[in-house]
């Protein structure tokens, strides 16, 4: 690895110790290697983001450390937040100190290496704005006719389980027989309360012409020894 680095800060955290302190570190996606990870000990690189950095490295062991000395910002990234510096000074904007690599404290993006200068990679969209799909019209219509065919429905069972409680209602002994005449009583009483429902609804209802009404006794003559 070569002893100097110059890429864009991908990433940057923080991570407190079991002595009080805080230990940072970044990601850059460096010119030569792509993305790598560097310490920066307990102090505060001071970069975001998007900001294009160029550094020497220290190795610490296994770890590879930037030498926080020779930081310097190249390029800051676009609408760059401000940061307070945990050493006394902001390591970004004008590097009037002349540290490290910096070149006459001037943060336009001089030359390092070949002259290789990265922008800051774009933001995506997050895409909230897009347009939702329109949803289908709605047929009331029919959804009315639904909820009343729904309702005639439940009446009915409740009507008839009335009427088999109280001995209105004679079935057949088998049970196979039963369960069809139950079921049969159950829709014939629905279909006769959606009607009746329907002409309440369009005002031609009459209650003493007695038309649509189940006949309760259909199957008191029918039962079989």
């Amino acid at each position: 690895m070569a002893d100097y680095v110059e890429g864009i800060v991908v990433k940057s955290t923080s991570k407190p110790t079991n002595n009080g302190g805080t230990v940072y570190n970044i990601c850059v996606d460096t010119v030569d290697n792509g993305e790598e990870w560097f310490g920066c000990g307990f102090d505060d690189p001071n970069v975001n983001v998007g900001d294009e950095i160029g550094f020497d490295i220290e190795y610490k062991g296994d770890y590879t450390n930037v030498n926080l000395d020779t930081l310097e910002i190249i390029k800051a990234a676009p609408k760059r937040e401000s940061r307070g510096s945990g050493r006394g000074g902001s390591r970004g904007g004008n590097k009037s100190g002349g540290r490290g690599r910096s070149s006459g404290g001037s943060n336009s993006g001089g030359s390092k290496r070949g002259g290789n200068s990265r922008s800051a990679p774009a933001k995506k969209s997050a895409g909230r704005g897009a347009s939702k799909a329109a949803k289908p019209d709605v047929d009331w219509d029919r959804k009315d006719n639904l909820i009343r065919l729904q309702s005639s429905q439940n009446t009915a069972i409740a009507t008839i389980a009335v009427m088999l409680t109280n001995g209105a209602l004679v079935l057949p002994k088998k049970k196979a027989e039963a369960f069809d005449a139950i079921q049969d009583c159950i829709e014939e009483e629905a279909a006769r309360l959606f009607s009746k429902y329907t002409d309440i609804v369009d005002g031609n209802y009459d209650k003493d012409s007695g038309s649509g009404d189940a006949d309760d006794g259909e199957y008191d003559d029918d039962v079989p020894d």
